[in-house]
C-alpha cells in the first residue's frame, strides 16, 4: 500500500482516469453481468462505437437507459469486438481468424460508475419492498 490506500484503489483511480477511446453498449444481461462484478463477454454486447485497442478505455453502456455503468480496459480492439459481439468464445478464433482471449474485459479491468450502483440500489429498495 502506498500512503494508506491499496493497490486496487491506485489501479481503480487509474482505469477511471483513462482517456475513452469508445463506448461499448450492453444488452440487458450484459449490463446485469458487470452490475453483478462478472467478466465482459461478448454475448452481452450489442454495440460498439469508437476505434480503440487493446489496452484502451472505453465506456460502458447500459442499452436500455443508455446510462454509462462501468469503464473499462478492454482486452480486444474495436473491430475485433464488432466481428465478435453477440458471440460465444468458442466461435472468436474461427470468426477472426486467429485465438483471442474468451473475455472481452477481465472483471479487474472493469470499474462500476455510478449509473450502475444506482440501478443496485433500485433493485435493492425492489427487493426490500417485497419482503413488507
Amino acid at each position: 500500500m502506498r500512503f494508506g490506500v491499496s493497490e486496487m484503489t491506485w489501479r481503480r483511480r487509474w482505469i477511471l482516469a483513462l482517456p475513452l477511446k469508445g463506448t461499448v453498449t450492453l444488452t440487458a444481461v450484459g449490463a446485469n453481468s458487470i452490475r453483478n462484478k462478472r467478466p465482459l463477454l461478448a454475448t452481452g454486447i450489442c454495440a460498439v462505437s469508437g476505434v480503440f485497442h487493446r489496452d484502451e478505455g472505453v465506456s460502458l453502456l447500459d442499452e436500455e437507459t443508455g446510462e454509462e455503468i462501468a469503464r473499462a480496459l478492454m482486452n480486444m480492439k474495436s473491430v475485433e469486438i464488432e466481428k465478435v459481439k453477440g458471440y460465444s468464445a468458442n466461435k472468436f478464433q474461427k470468426i477472426l481468424g486467429y485465438p483471442v482471449t474468451s473475455e472481452v474485459a477481465f472483471r479487474e479491468n472493469i470499474i462500476l460508475t455510478t449509473g450502475a450502483l444506482a440501478a443496485l440500489d433500485s433493485d435493492q429498495d425492489e427487493d426490500e419492498d417485497d419482503d413488507d
